[in-house]
């Protein structure tokens, strides 16, 4: 879930280790809409999530996505794909920068997406990488102990606040 200007946007989701949602809606205050349309990227939950004021665009990347290997309540498998929805259409990013992440986190910093922390499985990540909208470029440690789960969130200046998360080996 983002901020993005005056709504609040909802994308993917899970029930348990069956069903995952690769929609957005919008939620103005009032009502919830959905604002994107097929195809959608695959479904997944805990994305890394975050709005981009420049071009108006929903970014994500990773996330868990169905685990056939794997019964219901499991953890999906964690993806490694980004996309980006701008005008209710989806594209395809380059991704092949972090890799496969899930429970990472999103923000925009003023100048391009920076995406950071999360798990790789087994361990939980504390790489931070940057899409410049162009490439991905791996940046400098962010000085965070490596976790995965944590909850963030940004002001309009690029400012973040980052809490919490585990450290717990998993998948």
């Amino acid at each position: 879930m983002v901020t993005a200007g005056n709504r609040i946007l909802l994308f993917g989701g899970r029930s348990y280790n069956v069903k995952y949602f690769g929609d957005v809606w919008a939620w103005d205050g009032k009502t919830w809409s959905r604002v994107d349309r097929d195809p959608t990227p695959p479904g997944r939950g805990n994305p890394a999530a975050t709005w981009d004021p420049i071009d108006s665009s929903l970014f994500i990347f990773g996330g868990s996505g169905f685990n056939s290997s794997a019964g219901p309540g499991a953890l999906g498998t964690p993806l490694g794909d980004a996309w980006s929805l701008t005008g209710g259409k989806w594209t395809q990013v380059n991704s092949s920068g972090p890799g496969r992440l899930a429970f990472a986190n999103a923000m925009w910093d003023g100048k391009k997406i920076v995406v950071l922390l999360g798990m790789p499985c087994p361990n939980p990540s504390g790489d931070a990488w940057g899409w410049d909208g162009k490439a991905w470029l791996k940046l400098a440690s962010p000085g965070i102990s490596a976790r995965y789960g944590a909850a963030s969130a940004e002001s309009p200046d690029g400012k973040a606040l980052l809490f919490g998360g585990s450290d717990e080996p998993g998948c």
